[in-house]
């Protein structure tokens, strides 16, 4: 089903719920809603017998270790891929209780509580499976009883969230929240999330500045987001396996009727991942989010994505005629409009003005 022409024109925002008192009004100064929020992310499980530490896996340990940190989760799930019975979620959060500890020696055991003004921690959960997630099954697990937030974040491992993470559980019920990230720069990512970072590169990451642009602004990168938000049960019941598969270059060069499901991290997933969940729900509205809630990226490191055999490229399109079915525009770069962000929660949210190139 082509959607294009529905999504050309973006719905006027709803208005802001009139449920707060007049002093809250509309302000930062307001009380929570009454929700939960869970995070669902991937990791993969240390390979056995591996000598010489992977720094883009120290990267993303810091990052989930910021994330379990912050008040504002009341979950966090880690999807463990290739675990085996010598490493898997046992021995995962036995490592992160250990960062933790590490990270208050060095650090000092207040920072967190004190930036906070929270003791309040996260659940920590994980599941193991034998192979890297595919979107369809990260999704599942998304809105099912492993969950237990009525709003949920799905987002790549190396994004870390600071206060502004608490806006989520404003979203309304109907609105998909894309999120592209800030990238990473010392003099703007707050602390105490700035501080997980320094854990693991030190204190003078100026040079990983262009390693990890900001991509929250309208230009050439705004087709680029590392997760998604939205309440669970907007899309429970709803995902339907041949959204999440795209053609093989098998299918494309030789014209066989072979799809394949996209995996998560894979170049080009998370465009075709806002595409399939979209299609299941028509009356949803896609936003970008990110001048609302800031993710920081924690990738210094040399890259790792996943190439697909099946090959990236045609992760866009949603059959193999090539002639025009590509995933419509709309999904591939959500509305940013200032008014549409704003009018896609509860109550109005503070939003940070995207960077200026």
């Amino acid at each position: 089903m082509n959607r294009t022409a529905s999504r050309t024109t973006p719905r006027a925002p709803a208005e802001a719920d009139n449920n707060t008192t007049k002093d809250s009004a509309l302000t930062e100064q307001h009380v929570p809603p009454a929700v939960s929020l869970s995070l669902v992310t991937s990791f993969w499980a240390e390979p056995l017998h591996k000598k010489k530490p992977n720094l883009h896996r120290q990267e993303i340990e810091a990052a989930m270790l910021n994330n379990l940190n912050n008040p504002h989760f009341d979950q966090v799930l880690v999807i463990l891929d290739g675990a085996n019975w010598e490493s898997n979620c046992t021995h995962f959060k036995d490592r992160m209780r250990q960062l933790q500890r590490k990270f208050k020696k060095k650090m000092g055991s207040n920072l967190v509580d004190d930036a906070y003004q929270s003791t309040k921690r996260p659940v920590l959960d994980c599941m193991d499976i034998p192979e890297q997630p595919t979107y369809y099954q990260m999704f599942h697990i998304a809105t099912g009883s492993n969950v237990k937030g009525d709003v949920v974040i799905v987002e790549n491992a190396d994004q870390a969230f600071d206060d502004s993470v608490r806006w989520a559980k404003h979203i309304k019920n109907t609105t998909v929240l894309a999120l592209s990230t800030w990238g990473f720069h010392p003099d703007t990512v707050p602390s105490p999330t700035k501080e997980h970072f320094f854990f693991i590169h030190g204190n003078n990451p100026q040079e990983y500045e262009k390693k990890m642009p900001a991509r929250c602004w309208e230009g050439k990168r705004m087709h680029s987001w590392d997760g998604f938000v939205f309440h669970k049960q907007l899309f429970a019941g709803q995902l339907k396996a041949e959204n999440f598969q795209r053609p093989t270059v098998k299918m494309m060069n030789e014209s066989t009727h072979e799809n394949a499901f996209f995996k998560m991290n894979e170049s080009g997933g998370e465009n075709a991942a806002m595409w399939a969940l979209l299609e299941g729900i028509p009356e949803s509205m896609d936003v970008n989010g990110c001048t609302v809630i800031q993710t920081w990226h924690f990738h210094g490191a040399k890259k790792m994505h996943a190439h697909s055999h099946h090959g990236d490229a045609y992760w866009f399109w949603r059959d193999g005629d090539g002639a025009g079915h590509q995933v419509p525009t709309p999904h591939r770069i959500p509305s940013q409009d200032s008014i549409t962000v704003t009018g896609s929660f509860g109550i109005k949210p503070a939003q940070r003005s995207a960077p200026q190139m």
